[in-house]
């Protein structure tokens, strides 16, 4: 004879659920990577130059350029990720305050370097 599992017990998860999801809809938008402000503008460019490329191509093909790009050329690219980074930083801090939550200093985890 087979044995079988008894269902697992569920308990008040729907309502833990949409609290998660709430709080999370009101988390700011994470900071993008200098990266990813670079695909941003690229893409549209890539994507005239090479229609015949997949979008997994094409992103392959920016990373390349990405990493054959300067520092001179890829500092633009960093300064909007750096305010992006404060942006988020900020809109986190006031999101905390207003929730009562205390602030939590993240400066050395500083991605944009």
């Amino acid at each position: 004879m087979r044995k079988t599992k008894a269902p697992a017990k569920r308990s008040n998860s729907s309502t833990a659920s949409k609290a998660i999801k709430k709080a999370k809809a009101l988390r700011p938008k994470r900071p993008l990577p200098a990266y990813f402000w670079y695909l941003k503008e690229r893409r549209s460019g890539l994507k005239q130059q090479y229609p015949e490329l997949t979008q997994k191509d094409l992103v392959k093909k920016a990373a390349e350029e990405w990493k054959a790009l300067s520092k001179e050329k890829q500092k633009k690219f960093l300064q909007k990720a750096k305010e992006d980074r404060r942006r988020y930083e900020q809109e986190l801090k006031a999101m905390n305050k207003k929730s009562g939550k205390r602030e939590v200093s993240n400066e050395s985890s500083d991605s944009t370097k």
